[in-house]
């Protein structure tokens, strides 16, 4: 007899693999995203089990990380069990102190750059006002380019520049 899950058990062990398959290359969302030529905050979706994915991005991923199709999917009931008592939950004070970080790192690149308004920042920073509000409300996280672009005029690494947006798309 075939095993049963509903559609929210099989969305979070889904994700869950994605993630591990995603961790086990050294990969960040970010650059899955542009592989895949989809939004980062898909990514994101897909890994928290938020968002069912596409049998077409789960074949490309299955090709790229050289795994079938079945190893994404759960087996047994105790599969599902497993990965629900083993999956983290990010409590809201680490959520909060993300953005924070977030924050603290447009703040201090404002200073550094003599910047006193957001408009400022963001012309600085070459992209648009509406943006910059985006990113620091971590809706969303800069791109390959512009976390380079990020990195270079804040003289951080690149390094510490992704990591400081990388847990809040996590």
């Amino acid at each position: 007899m075939a095993v049963k899950f509903t559609e929210e058990e099989i969305n979070q062990y889904v994700g869950e693999q994605l993630r591990q398959f995603r961790k086990e290359k050294s990969l960040s969302q970010i650059e899955i995203a542009e592989m895949l030529g989809i939004r980062q905050a898909y990514c994101s979706s897909y890994e928290i089990g938020n968002r069912a994915i596409g049998i077409g991005t789960l074949v490309r991923l299955a090709d790229f990380y050289g795994k079938e199709l079945t190893d994404f999917l759960p087996k047994t009931r105790r599969d599902v069990a497993k990965m629900q008592a083993q999956r983290p939950q990010q409590p809201e004070r680490d959520i909060l102190t993300d953005l924070e970080k977030v924050g603290k790192f447009f703040d201090a690149l404002a200073k550094k750059l003599d910047c006193h308004r957001d408009a400022e920042l963001a012309e600085a920073i070459g992209i648009h006002a509406s943006e910059l509000s985006i990113l620091r409300r971590g809706y969303r996280v800069p791109g390959q380019k512009l976390l380079e672009r990020l990195s270079a005029v804040s003289g951080k690494s690149m390094k510490v520049t992704t990591s400081t947006f990388e847990r809040v798309s996590e």
